[in-house]
């Protein structure tokens, strides 16, 4: 029997993960830490299971249907003449039977279950009998943790097909906060409040601070429509605190007694940002945050450093035929070359599996390192950092056979890497690495069919990713030393085959460049993209490698055209637009068959 008890407990947690498809992840948890089980002591009575039926929600998540036909099966091989379904009844036939067989696994909408859940965190869980109604509940606050009630009772007290008729067990989590005040209210007295008709960003607000108490406090506080807003205390968030906000800025705090956050676009994520760092100071476990009355807030992009080593629109050209990356200034009339790129060994590089296929170079400023960075990638199976105006090795990973297309620095010093996956395109990834030094190899790891692009939002702080015709947003965990990564939205593109750049419009926080099999604009904030933008006719066409935007508002375009390789030009496009056309002028370079002409700016946007 334990061997079987083993078998499931390993069965279950695999559906558990396999079985969460694209649902929102907690972005903040804790871990589960163990506590000490009680020796069970046998009741002078027990009850035979032999006959019972296994009952879970109808509306179960996928993992606990499985977890729960695991569980039948397990339990059957000991106590027979077992059955399982779902807990719909005939309302109109009457009440629940006063007593019935039944073990309810999770949320379900049988008494026993609804008296136990609410005296539940997230991370906690209980398992009971209730001689009354003669059913057995087992039940966590969260998915996860009703898994792990499933574990704690076939190893701990279940005793040859019976249990003790005594059988009471609550198991507590633990949360890194035990109390939380919001304006003198307890933060579980809260409601959020949405639109009706809400948006992706006011939803991922929403989820954001769910998720971030969840996971701090155990305590899940309820999303609602505005149409639906019941009484009492609410966190009303974009749209449904009819304030108005200018461009760049965000409202936060209080009015009319409820807490508002609002901002267009991705302005509102970051007002709810705001919240959960004022709501959860480092290493507090009691909390009470005032708020004041709502204020406008200005958001701030970072600044860096005075750069003008590369002229005044600068863009950077990934050469596959010299294995290099050649920075050139476009202001004037013709292109003037300020800077050339070669990794060397004696600047620190392994350059294991660098090649000659260099994709893309991107520069930004590290805070960690306090210099301006280049990031730089080769399909041959390399990334590397590199420091400016040094050259030195910074960071450097070799990734053979995954082709690694394009590369990104977050801001709390990580690296991220998209690699497509080569002529096995369902193998694309997209990696998170810790990168604190040279040789920092730790990563955590989303697939994502032949990925091509990755881009940081500085406005919603997330990772937005490109593959063959999916956009992907993940979340991204502070702790470099146990980087982390969450998908929090997927957008499939259907007409997009094969995406290859998804590129900041400079000064647009919420519209991106997305490039492949044609061009378009993507908005983050309706998840649709536009193929109608002004001077598509002129822009739109196949084969793109990339599609960046340069402050004046102008667009260069790269699309292959079979000098050197076939995925190689030698020329790229740059547009000007001028009501709804687009004029373009063509810029060529002898010598050189690069892959991606990418905008050589430190900005992300």
């Amino acid at each position: 029997m334990k061997k079987r008890i083993i078998t499931l407990l390993v069965s279950i947690m695999l559906l558990l993960s396999s079985c969460s498809g694209d649902v929102l992840d907690p972005i903040v948890t804790m871990p589960q830490e163990e506590l000490p089980t009680s020796e069970i002591t046998k009741a002078p009575s027990s009850i035979s299971l032999a006959g019972y039926k296994v009952i879970r929600s109808e509306d179960a998540s996928g993992s606990i249907v499985s977890a729960a036909v695991e569980f039948k099966k397990t339990l059957e091989s000991v106590a027979g003449g077992l059955t399982i379904g779902d807990d719909w009844y005939n309302k109109n036939a009457g009440e629940l039977p006063a007593e019935a067989l039944e073990i309810l696994i999770g949320d379900t909408n049988r008494p026993e279950s609804i008296e136990l859940k609410e005296t539940l965190l997230a991370n906690d869980f209980a398992i009971k009998y209730f001689p009354e109604s003669r059913r057995l509940a087992i039940i966590g606050g969260d998915d996860e943790s009703t898994v792990k009630a499933i574990s704690h009772f076939l190893e701990f007290c279940l005793q040859g097909g019976e249990i003790a008729s005594d059988l009471s067990y609550l198991s507590a989590g633990q949360y890194a906060v035990t109390s939380c005040l919001l304006n003198g209210e307890p933060i579980e007295a809260y409601t959020l409040v949405i639109p009706d008709s809400a948006d992706a960003d006011e939803n991922y607000a929403a989820e954001l601070i769910t998720n971030s108490i969840l996971g701090k406090t155990g305590k899940k506080l309820s999303t609602v429509k505005l149409s639906k807003a019941p009484n009492g205390k609410k966190i009303l968030i974009g749209r449904a605190a009819d304030v108005t906000a200018a461009d760049s800025e965000y409202v936060f705090g209080v009015k009319n007694g409820n807490v508002i956050l609002c901002g267009e676009g991705g302005l509102v994520v970051r007002a709810a940002r705001d919240l959960i760092e004022g709501l959860f100071p480092k290493g507090q476990t009691e909390v009470a945050l005032t708020l004041g009355e709502a204020k406008t807030i200005k958001f701030e992009r970072a600044s860096y450093p005075t750069l003008a080593d590369f002229g005044a629109k600068p863009i950077a050209l990934a050469d596959q035929k010299n294995a290099s990356i050649a920075v050139y200034d476009i202001s004037a009339a013709d292109p003037v070359l300020k800077y050339e790129f070669v990794p060397q060994t004696s600047k620190g590089f392994s350059l294991t599996g660098y090649g000659h296929r260099v994709d893309e170079a991107r520069l930004r400023y590290s805070e960690k390192w306090g210099t301006y960075i280049i990031l730089f990638n080769s399909s041959s199976g390399y990334c590397g950092v590199a420091s400016y105006p040094a050259a030195e090795c910074l960071w450097e990973a070799e990734l053979g056979g995954t082709s690694p297309h394009s590369s990104e620095y977050l801001p709390n010093g990580m690296v991220a890497i998209a690699s497509s996956g080569g002529s096995a395109e369902e193998k694309g990834f997209i990696r998170v690495y810790s990168a604190e030094n040279k040789k920092d190899q730790r990563y955590a790891e989303k697939l994502l069919r032949g990925a091509h692009a990755v881009l940081w939002d500085e406005t919603r702080e997330i990772l937005w990713a490109m593959g063959y015709s999916d956009i992907v947003a993940y979340e991204i965990g502070n702790d470099s030393a146990a980087p982390t990564m969450t998908k929090i939205a997927s957008y499939g593109c259907n007409d997009m085959k094969g995406g290859h750049d998804f590129s900041a419009i400079c000064g647009d926080d919420d519209r991106v460049w997305v490039g492949g099999s044609f061009v378009g604009i993507f908005d983050k904030t309706t998840g649709k993209i536009d193929k109608n933008y002004a001077g598509s006719a002129q822009i739109s066409t196949s084969s793109v490698k990339c599609i960046c935007s340069f402050p004046d508002g102008t667009a260069a375009l790269t699309v292959a055209t079979k000098v050197y390789a076939d995925h190689d030009t030698d020329r790229f496009k740059l547009f000007s637009f001028e009501g709804s056309k687009a004029t373009a002028k063509t810029y060529t370079f002898d010598g050189r068959a690069f892959y991606k002409a990418r905008t050589f700016l430190a900005e992300y946007n």
